[in-house]
């Protein structure tokens, strides 16, 4: 058991900064009924959502059953709550908005001889493009260090051949995140 705040939540993980300042990555799956529906509540969801919670799963003597997991919310930035990837709904719903997207990179790709590149992300179409000219811009790109982590980026969302796309021409756009 700990006391401590919600920093931030990601698809299955909490993070949560304790008194001493020590931070500590915690499975929502590893949590207790009563502390899911707390960190439910604490993240701003209503009571129908708290009750709508599955029951904790029983299992036969001997039998141990995983505990379901409570609907987690997207990792939070600063300005507002970001968009897993993978939800394809809501990425759909940010068509032509301003949004905060969160994903693991499976790759990035440098389109051919032109220099741009693409930010590809696990279980989604959905990409990240950078254009050359916003690359040469700055020194401070770091995409390549991106592939295998989680991370945030923020921009308008758009499409290009019918694919969701965020296009972004800063680095300060997109970071990694626990």
């Amino acid at each position: 058991m700990i006391e401590a705040k919600v920093r931030s939540v990601a698809p299955g993980h909490v993070l949560f900064t304790q008194r001493s300042g020590i931070e500590k990555d915690v499975e929502i799956s590893k949590l207790s009924d009563r502390s899911r529906k707390r960190l439910l509540e604490v993240l701003g969801f209503t009571g129908a959502d708290v009750a709508a919670l599955p029951a904790p799963a029983t299992a036969p003597a001997g039998e141990q059953k995983p505990m379901p997991t409570a609907p987690t919310a997207p990792a939070a930035p600063t300005s507002g709550a970001a968009i897993d990837v993978t939800d394809t709904a809501s990425m759909e719903a940010s068509f032509g908005k301003d949004a905060t997207i969160v994903g693991q990179v499976k790759k990035i790709v440098t389109l051919g001889a032109a220099g741009h590149k693409l930010v590809e992300f696990d279980g989604s179409s959905f990409q990240i493009f950078v254009s050359n000219s916003s690359l040469q811009a700055s020194n401070e790109w770091a995409l390549d260090d991106m592939v295998g982590k989680r991370v945030q980026a923020s921009g308008k969302v758009d499409k290009y051949r019918d694919n969701l796309q965020l296009r972004i021409s800063r680095p300060d756009q997109i970071s990694i995140v626990q």
